[in-house]
Order: structure tokens, then sequence, then C-alpha cells
């Protein structure tokens, strides 16, 4: 239902699936066993209720982590770039039968003129634009037991890498990352911006800070002004969410070629982004897909994408007429958004990664995630990190193309 309110190929042993983790100095009661798993089509019915009961805790707020994104990424980017074959690898660390952390990877071995000298394993999501948050899965008071465990795995029974991108870890683990690898050299540090809700608009009105609470009221008043009468809608049905795409990508590219405010990417302008977003779109119900609009007199003037967890909402891409920026619609939106996240009982409106003033000024909480890179003690992972990381000093001062390997 649509909701709409008037505004108011490789030959080596992959399959190592009941190897044991050694033991960890903070786990308690059975140490923590690792397995791999190289196919979303060998996952159990038990893995995948597991799956989808850390999916649903309610610290998570963010969509990249589901079992359904994670499978629809593989299905896309998971085939062979070139001559260099790309391997799924799915860590899953339990204690006795407990699954608590499943931390999905892919390998592959950098070519150079087709001969393989690096093999490189990070997390699925390597597509620099489309997820923006590449973390490991836990369970709630087990990050540390969990990262440790896999890190363990990593350095004393998992042979197939000189380079490891690491998952962004979360504050828990802050002190295991820094004795085991190095910060990534360009973007150190992940920031994902998450507002918590009140069971009713009146108490999280009053939570507000005062200028917010004064450019809410400007930005009705001055549509009410000009006779502007705006009308907010959430689409959450397959046909509908697909039959407005392409304006929400008219006003995506619209808001990329402003030349004014913070620059912004026209994300959507590569067609792989919009297969992957029509492929959500499809099943809404399961991915969480969302398109909110504000429009006027039946004419979309402002879009943006979101994702729906069962404890909140994720604020995607946006986009808008550069004519109604004077009425501020996108700060609107967010505030619609917020109001429909409140009467569907959410905890949390996740406004994504990213520090920039639309995001604090709600007065967010801040998760920070390291993000950092583990290169194998031997010659050819020395060599690794001195090569990768001037390249990516290099693409990031804009000397290269974007590599699509971190």
């Amino acid at each position: 239902m649509n909701e709409a309110q008037p505004v108011a190929p490789d030959d080596e042993d992959l399959d190592a699936r009941k190897a044991e983790a050694p033991a960890i100095v903070d786990s308690a009661g059975p140490e923590p066993t690792v397995r791999i798993i190289d196919n979303f089509a060998k996952l159990t019915d038990r893995e995948r209720r597991a799956w989808k009961r850390l999916e649903e805790q309610p610290s998570i707020c963010e969509p990249f982590q589901t079992l359904f994104y994670n499978e629809k990424w593989w299905e896309q980017f998971g085939r062979a770039r070139g001559s260099s074959a790309r391997i799924l690898q799915i860590f899953i660390v339990e204690t006795g039968s407990e699954v608590i952390g499943i931390f999905p990877m892919l390998r592959q071995k950098i070519a150079v003129k087709g001969v393989p000298v690096i093999s490189y394993l990070q997390p699925l999501g390597a597509d620099n634009i489309l997820t923006e948050l590449r973390t490991g899965l836990v369970r709630e008071g087990q990050a540390h037991a969990a990262y440790s465990a896999f890190i363990s795995y990593l350095q004393t029974r998992y042979h197939h890498w000189e380079v490891i991108s690491l998952p962004a870890g979360p504050a828990e683990v802050a002190d295991l990352y820094g004795k085991v690898s190095v910060p990534h050299p360009t973007r150190p540090l992940v920031e994902s911006f998450c507002v918590p809700l009140e069971p009713d608009l009146a108490s999280f009105r009053s939570k507000l800070k005062r200028n917010i609470k004064e450019s809410i009221r400007k930005c009705y008043n001055s549509a009410k002004r000009d006779n502007v009468e705006l009308v907010f809608r959430c689409l959450r049905d397959p046909e509908a969410i697909r039959a407005s795409l392409p304006e929400f990508y008219r006003l995506h590219k619209l808001r990329a070629e402003q030349t004014h405010g913070n620059h912004h990417r026209n994300v959507f302008g590569e067609e792989y982004a919009r297969q992957f977003i029509d492929a959500l779109a499809g099943d809404p119900e399961t991915s969480g897909l969302r398109l909110f609009l504000m429009e006027h007199q039946d004419r979309i003037v402002a879009a943006r994408l979101g994702f729906e967890t069962r404890h909140a909402m994720y604020l995607y891409y946006s986009g808008y007429e550069a004519e109604f920026g004077k009425y501020s619609v996108a700060t609107t939106l967010v505030y619609e958004v917020i109001k429909h996240s409140i009467e569907a009982g959410k905890d949390t409106l996740n406004l994504s990664v990213g520090r920039d003033v639309s995001k604090t000024r709600w007065s967010p909480h801040e998760n920070r995630y390291d993000w950092n890179l583990m290169f194998r003690p031997t010659m050819r992972g020395l060599a690794a990190k001195y090569a990768i990381t001037s390249m990516m000093r290099l693409e990031y001062a804009g000397y290269l193309p974007a590599l699509r390997l971190s």
C-alpha cells in the first residue's frame, strides 16, 4: 500500500565448515568457532533464521547487513571482473549452537597483465557508492567476542590473503583493530547519524533545539504564503516505486548539478546502480525499500529513497527541484518522514553516513566505525601495503580513477 497525506572460479579448499577459532580472552562459556560458507544456496534454514534474528535486533538501523540485501548484491556484483574471479566467503561465528556473528566477505585475486599477484579479502558491498556501511552483523553485547574470533581465524586458519579490508568496526572493537591493522589511508572513519524517536510527535518536538523548530516552522509557512500545497507520500508498492524511480533519478541528477552548497555525486548516473535499485524495488516488503515523495499539484518536487527495518527508518539518496529550494523542501521531506516513522512505531531515524549540517542539526546520536586494512606480514603482504595505500591516496587526490577495491 502506498500512503499519501497532505503536509501538516578457484580450486582452493573453500569450505572449511567447522574449523575452530583460537581461544579469545573475552570469551565466556564455549569458545567461539568459525566456519565459512561459499554460496548463499548452502545456507541452511537454521542459518537463515539466525541471520534474520540478528538483523532484526533493535540496534540494527541500516539495511546493508540484511540477508536479502547481501544476496541481491552478490547476484549483481559477484560475477568475475575481467580475469579476476570473485569468491564468496561468509564467515559464521558461533558459541555452541548460537550464531553470534556473520561477516559476508568476498575474495579476489588482483591481477597485473593477467598474472594474479595479490589475494584480497573485503566485505560484500564493494561498490563504492551504493553500500554506505559495510560492517559485521553481530549479536548485541557480543561484538568484541565475534570480531575477536573472526580476526583470530583470519590470522591463524585462513591463508588465502595478502590484504584484508576489515568490516567497519564499531567502537567496541577499536582496541582490537588497533592491534592488528592500520587505518584506511584516506577514509579511516565512518560516521552514522541516528535520531532517536519518541512515541508521539509532541514528545519528539519538545526535545528539538529551538533553531530546528524555527527552521521547520519557516519551511511550512513560506510554502503556505505562496499557495504551495505540499503533499507527502510514502511508496511501498513495487509498481508504484518503479514508476516514480525515473523522476527520482532526474531530481537526484539536478541536485548533483547544483553549484552551491555541498557537492553531491550523481550516484545513479551509472546503469549498474539503477539496476541494483530496481532489483530491491522488485520486493520492497523484503528489501524494505521505500520512496518518499513531496508533491505539489501532482508534480514531484522532492524525493528520497529510504529503507524500513523492523525498528528504524533509513534515509538514503535524495533530490529536489531547485526552484522549490526556497521552501526548504528537503528539510520538510525529512520532517515528514520523521512523522511517518513515529506513526509507524519506529525507534530510530537513521540519516545515513557522512557528516554535514543537514544531519547534525537534528542532534543525532553519532555511531563511529573504524575502517582498517590488515596486511599479511610477508614480503608480498608488505609490497601490497605500499602499493595499495599509495594507489588509494592517488585516487583520493584525483590522480587515479576510483579503484572499487575498498
